[in-house]
């Protein structure tokens, strides 16, 4: 081949090397990096200023919405509740919440008199009379109830039984004078209290009469 030849074929691989920037297809790609890592690191740089505080938006995003950041503050600072305002608004929460009655979940007066009722032993009654009395409920004005209470194994509450059945019987007759005197004897038999003694005695003597 000609040397013409040679410089014709040489020149048309310089021609193709040229890039579309203008650059020589023969420029060092050593260079080429080096400068596009600068223009990253700038840029990334800018961003952590503007992220950090150090620097303003830049002036082609200010443009777009004036005065957004400062607004954006404010809306939600404006509607931040205070100290105060937390502590009224669980306050008001707190009441509209339905109170619950204690006397709603607690027996009633008329379960402690059904279960006097019901006991059949001394055991049972002297539970029975026990939570009427826990529940600050007072002796009914009912002489079946009373005399039944007459077999509870504490004599002062039999002493307070007594003098309650005494009142009634003042008031009102007998109803079942055979159980009331059977009873009022096993309280003054099973008794070493002297007024219970006493007061059964007088009470046996109105039953009978």
């Amino acid at each position: 081949m000609s040397q013409g030849h040679l410089d014709r074929f040489s020149n048309a691989l310089d021609t193709k090397r040229v890039r579309t920037n203008g650059s020589s297809g023969s420029a060092s790609p050593n260079k080429a990096s080096q400068t596009k890592n600068t223009t990253y690191e700038k840029y990334k740089a800018s961003l952590h200023a503007f992220f950090d505080g150090k620097a303003p938006l830049p002036e082609h995003i200010r443009s777009l919405s004036p005065g957004t950041e400062t607004e954006s503050v404010q809306v939600v600072t404006s509607h931040l509740p205070s100290d105060q305002e937390t502590v009224e608004a669980e306050k008001k929460s707190v009441e509209r919440l339905p109170r619950r009655r204690s006397i709603a979940c607690a027996p009633t007066y008329d379960v402690f008199i059904e279960a006097i009722k019901r006991s059949t032993t001394p055991d049972e009654i002297t539970r029975t009379v026990d939570a009427l009395f826990e529940a600050e409920h007072p002796l009914p004005a009912d002489e079946d109830i009373l005399s039944k209470g007459l077999s509870h194994r504490d004599e002062d509450v039999v002493l307070h039984i007594l003098q309650t059945l005494e009142q009634l019987l003042a008031s009102q007759p007998v109803k079942s004078p055979r159980l009331l005197k059977t009873r009022i004897e096993n309280a003054a038999l099973l008794t070493s209290s002297v007024q219970v003694k006493a007061l059964c005695k007088s009470l046996r003597e109105l039953v009978i009469n």
